[in-house]
């Protein structure tokens, strides 16, 4: 009897499982979401459309600036920085700074557009209520969006290489994916037209949890941008007359005029809309210009801002680790090199000259309010050391040089070198080459040895369009 009850028993268990719907044993991961899923609920398709705006490249999630490869400043963590500061790189070096961790590149910005391409292949599937919110349904908005963010990931690729293919489909594996780069011209018109479409979707400004989203003003600032780049001497040029593909890197015909005209067209657009003004344009009589400017880059919120990246400390921003001085238990990674901090002008708006004896005697004196709020030099005061550097420093002057005293013990020279420097009794490790630092984006408040800040980063801004 026994036997005969442990076989029913396993006759009825298969019976049951082999009855059961396939799910029981093909349980669907609680962690992931299929795509029948996200193209069936607004709340997923947002979430995969902040995933392409979490990949757009800013600086301050890293901490690395892309400054550092051209001829601004240096990166300390890399010594192929020093070959792109003097025009010797060579083809070896450059996978070293196109990883996607460090600068977006070729490949990772296609990444990006692929996704903004699924998206529209399948936002007409998604069920959207039609109920406005700031002016627009969550359809057109979410439309809107990606039409900029695409635009946006076009120019990156174009400010760089010029004409590239125009992908506006996800490729399938049985595809032809040998495209041929579009000219320079075509990838205008495209960027132009996505984001005319997109300021035609999108909300002039957001509310609530959807601050920081694209915006009708952000479509316009990027188109007016586009169109000025379009309009410059990089791209009207006869520099390169012997390159086989002149179409690729800049115009080859049409009206240069007509270009300007559109650019400042399209700058005037966004002024019309009247959303936006400059941060303490009537500065009080007692405020330091300098200061203003600091603070402007690490405000939450200013009437300037068009399409800014917002951070919260779980984001962990790197830039002010990477960025402050070593006498703060810093990296001192970004250093603005010499010739740019001699571009800086004099406050009287003459440029500074080196064979200038007034100038070269003080060469940080009376120079321009810009160069106080972005550049940290030796003798600027800067902000109270940490406690264990409080008894060589208690207040904080940034020291990048060195100076020397007579040793009366030992009758000779004794070399003493500054905290921030790369001799320093801190870190020394770390430390700047160039003996400058950075203080454009850094927040005093925050001491970034232990804690991560949550400064914004502006992709544009007010001031741009003006100067437009």
């Amino acid at each position: 009897m026994r036997k005969i009850y442990i076989l029913i028993t396993l006759f009825a268990v298969v019976g049951f499982l082999s009855s059961c719907d396939k799910d029981f044993l093909e349980t669907k991961p609680l962690t992931e979401f299929s795509e029948v899923d996200v193209w069936n609920d607004p709340a997923l398709v947002e979430t995969f459309i902040n995933q392409i705006y979490w990949r757009l490249d800013e600086p301050f999630s890293n901490g690395r600036l892309k400054s550092n490869i051209v001829d601004e400043g240096h990166y300390r963590g890399n010594g192929a920085s020093k070959n792109f500061n003097n025009c010797l790189l060579t083809v070896d070096q450059i996978p070293g700074w196109s990883t996607p961790s460090r600068y977006r590149s070729w490949n990772d910005i296609y990444k990006t557009i692929r996704y903004c391409n699924i998206f529209f292949a399948n936002i007409e599937k998604v069920p959207f209520e039609t109920t406005l919110t700031d002016g627009k349904t969550l359809g057109d908005r979410m439309k809107g969006e990606v039409h900029f963010l695409r635009a946006y990931l076009y120019h990156e690729l174009t400010a760089v290489y010029g004409g590239v293919p125009i992908i506006t489909k996800p490729y399938g594996l049985s595809d032809d994916f040998l495209i041929e780069r579009s000219s320079y011209s075509d990838c205008v018109d495209f960027m132009v037209s996505e984001l005319d479409l997109a300021a035609s979707l999108l909300p002039e400004t957001h509310s609530g949890d959807a601050k920081g989203r694209a915006t009708k003003g952000a479509a316009l600032a990027l188109k007016a941008r586009v169109l000025l780049y379009a309009a410059s001497d990089l791209y009207n040029t006869t520099v390169f007359p012997g390159y086989s593909n002149p179409e690729l890197i800049g115009y080859t015909g049409g009206s240069r005029t007509d270009r300007w005209t559109a650019a400042k067209n399209a700058a005037k657009a966004v002024i019309d809309l009247g959303l936006y003004s400059l941060y303490k344009a009537e500065p009080a009589p007692s405020d330091s210009v300098a200061q203003n400017l600091a603070e402007l880059f690490i405000a939450q919120n200013t009437e300037e801002d068009i399409f800014i990246k917002y951070f919260t400390t779980n984001q962990r921003q790197m830039y002010g680790i990477v960025t402050g001085p070593n006498g703060y238990h810093n990296w001192g990674t970004n250093a603005p090199i010499q010739e740019m901090v001699d571009a800086y002008e004099m406050k009287d708006g003459s440029k500074f000259d080196w064979n200038n004896p007034a100038h070269a005697s003080l060469p940080y004196a009376n120079r321009e309010p810009r160069f106080y709020a972005t550049v940290l030099y030796e003798g600027a005061v800067w902000k109270p050391r940490p406690a264990d550097v409080q008894n060589v420093d208690p207040i904080g002057i940034i020291q990048v040089g060195k100076w020397e005293r007579w040793d009366e013990e030992t009758q000779s020279v004794k070399i003493h070198y500054g905290v921030d420097t790369r001799q320093s009794t801190v870190e020394n490790w770390n430390g700047s080459y160039t003996g400058y630092y950075l203080r454009k984006g850094l927040d005093p408040a925050v001491d970034a040895q232990y804690f991560y800040a949550t400064v914004p980063w502006r992709w544009m801004r007010y001031a741009e369009v003006l100067l437009n």
